[in-house]
């Protein structure tokens, strides 16, 4: 999979680009928090909807990400959560978008939704053409 957004606008290749950040949800209740100029302890990490703690790796990712990107306060890390996390987003739909293209010549963004995007492959696969049922009750 290509991933030009995020090795562009994050300007690196480093490994801790390509996964899912981490963001202690339950920490910040305030705006105050935004101005933290530390990570907080990985507790603040729980996972209430979960009910589950943060893993031990996933943590150190954490951490590596405010040294390896000199983040200076919690405003800059949710910031840079938010852009990451959207950067990946967007290399996957270039590489779904590719995909489809490649196999099936058709562009997704064509199409307001999946099912109706589906629906057309399976059509243009069959060969066969559909006619419009002009008498439901037939």
């Amino acid at each position: 999979m290509e991933r030009l957004h995020a090795i562009k606008h994050l300007n690196t290749y480093d490994d801790i680009i390509f996964a899912k950040g981490v963001y202690p949800y339950s920490f910040m209740t305030s705006r105050e928090k935004f101005s933290e100029t530390s990570l907080p302890p990985i507790d603040a990490f729980y996972d209430t909807l979960r009910e589950e703690p943060l893993k031990q790796e996933d943590y150190e990712r954490a951490k590596k990400t405010w040294t390896r990107f000199g983040i200076a306060n919690m405003q800059q890390y949710h910031d840079h959560y938010l852009l990451s996390d959207d950067l990946l987003l967007s290399d996957v739909f270039e590489n779904v978008r590719k995909s489809i293209m490649d196999n099936h010549k058709l562009d997704c963004l064509h199409f307001v939704t999946l099912p109706s995007l589906s629906w057309t492959i399976g059509v243009k696969h069959i060969g066969e053409t559909l006619d419009l049922i002009t008498n439901p009750d037939a």
